[in-house]
């Protein structure tokens, strides 16, 4: 998933201006969570989106949902968040920390 060209990673998407002016790279630290707060979750959506006659699949690509699907339409606005996720799982070498502080 990290491959795909929604969440291919560039470093300058990961730049920050400092308050000089200047420019850093940007330091994340991901919280590793048990599968239920996450990879759970989405195979859930997906196969209620799937069992409710959605063709779309939770936010992993492009949507042409042409009718209102209940819930899952509801719950798909969330999906921007796995790919963040993915963006920063993909990101260049310095991004990711294992420093939380």
């Amino acid at each position: 998933l990290c491959n795909g060209p929604s969440v291919r990673a560039r470093r300058d998407d990961f730049m920050v201006e400092t308050k000089g002016g200047g420019k850093k790279l940007l330091r994340v630290y991901i919280y590793r969570l048990h599968r239920r707060f996450n990879a759970e979750l989405l195979n859930r959506l997906q196969l209620g989106g799937w069992l409710t006659g959605s063709e779309c699949d939770y936010g992993l690509t492009l949507c042409t949902e042409e009718q209102w699907n209940g819930l899952f339409s509801v719950y798909r606005q969330f999906a921007t968040e796995v790919l963040i996720l993915l963006k920063f799982l993909a990101a260049p070498p310095g991004v990711l920390t294992t420093n939380p502080q």
